[in-house]
């Protein structure tokens, strides 16, 4: 991942590769939201503007000694939420339609929102509007909207929101409910 992508705020904490393949690949995955906003600029080139994406990866960042790995999940929603039609208005994603998105993975996940705590303005140097949930002495999700300058840095249109689980703060506090999965479809929906 290339460092140029991040401001001077997030510098000390980059995990620096230290013989790097190219000047562009100098740094170790920081954040799963650039990966994110890549994959998102590949579809909307490609005419696919609502767009709902998640990524399972590990993060890094430098620490007092060495380096401090997480294991994380993000979440992307990019354009329309619901597009206009015959009975309906378009409409965009929110900051309330991530934040119910959060609620809902995390109860999907066995917590109970009584556990948790919100609390507005998280510090992500990516994200405005920002909020973190907080499970007992560690955050477990941060999210909000993806900066303007960054979107447009990036050639991305639209309003874009970003989720990033801590998946080892959910592991160390979690919730001992099994995690319930289904089989996807099996043939792909149709629109007429």
């Amino acid at each position: 991942f290339r460092s140029s992508a991040y401001d001077e705020s997030v510098a000390p904490r980059l995990a620096r590769i230290k013989n790097p393949l190219s000047q562009e690949l100098d740094i170790m995955r920081f954040d799963l939201l650039l990966p994110m906003l890549d994959a998102a600029v590949y579809n909307q080139n490609r005419q696919r503007s609502d767009l709902r994406l998640f990524e399972f990866g590990k993060v890094y960042a430098a620490a007092e000694e060495g380096y401090r790995e997480k294991n994380g999940v993000g979440i992307l929603f990019n354009g329309l939420r619901r597009p206009a039609s015959w009975d309906g208005k378009k409409q965009e994603y929110s900051f309330y339609h991530i934040r119910s998105v959060v609620e809902q993975v995390l109860i999907a996940g066995g917590f109970s929102l009584s556990r948790l705590q919100f609390v507005a303005g998280a510090d992500y140097a990516q994200l405005e509007e920002t909020m973190e949930v907080r499970l007992e002495e560690g955050t477990a999700v941060v999210f909000g909207r993806v900066r303007k300058k960054l979107m447009k840095q990036w050639g991305l249109q639209g309003p874009t929101w970003f989720a990033f689980y801590d998946l080892d703060v959910l592991q160390q506090f979690g919730a001992a409910a099994p995690l319930r999965a289904s089989e996807p479809p099996r043939f792909p929906e149709v629109h007429r």
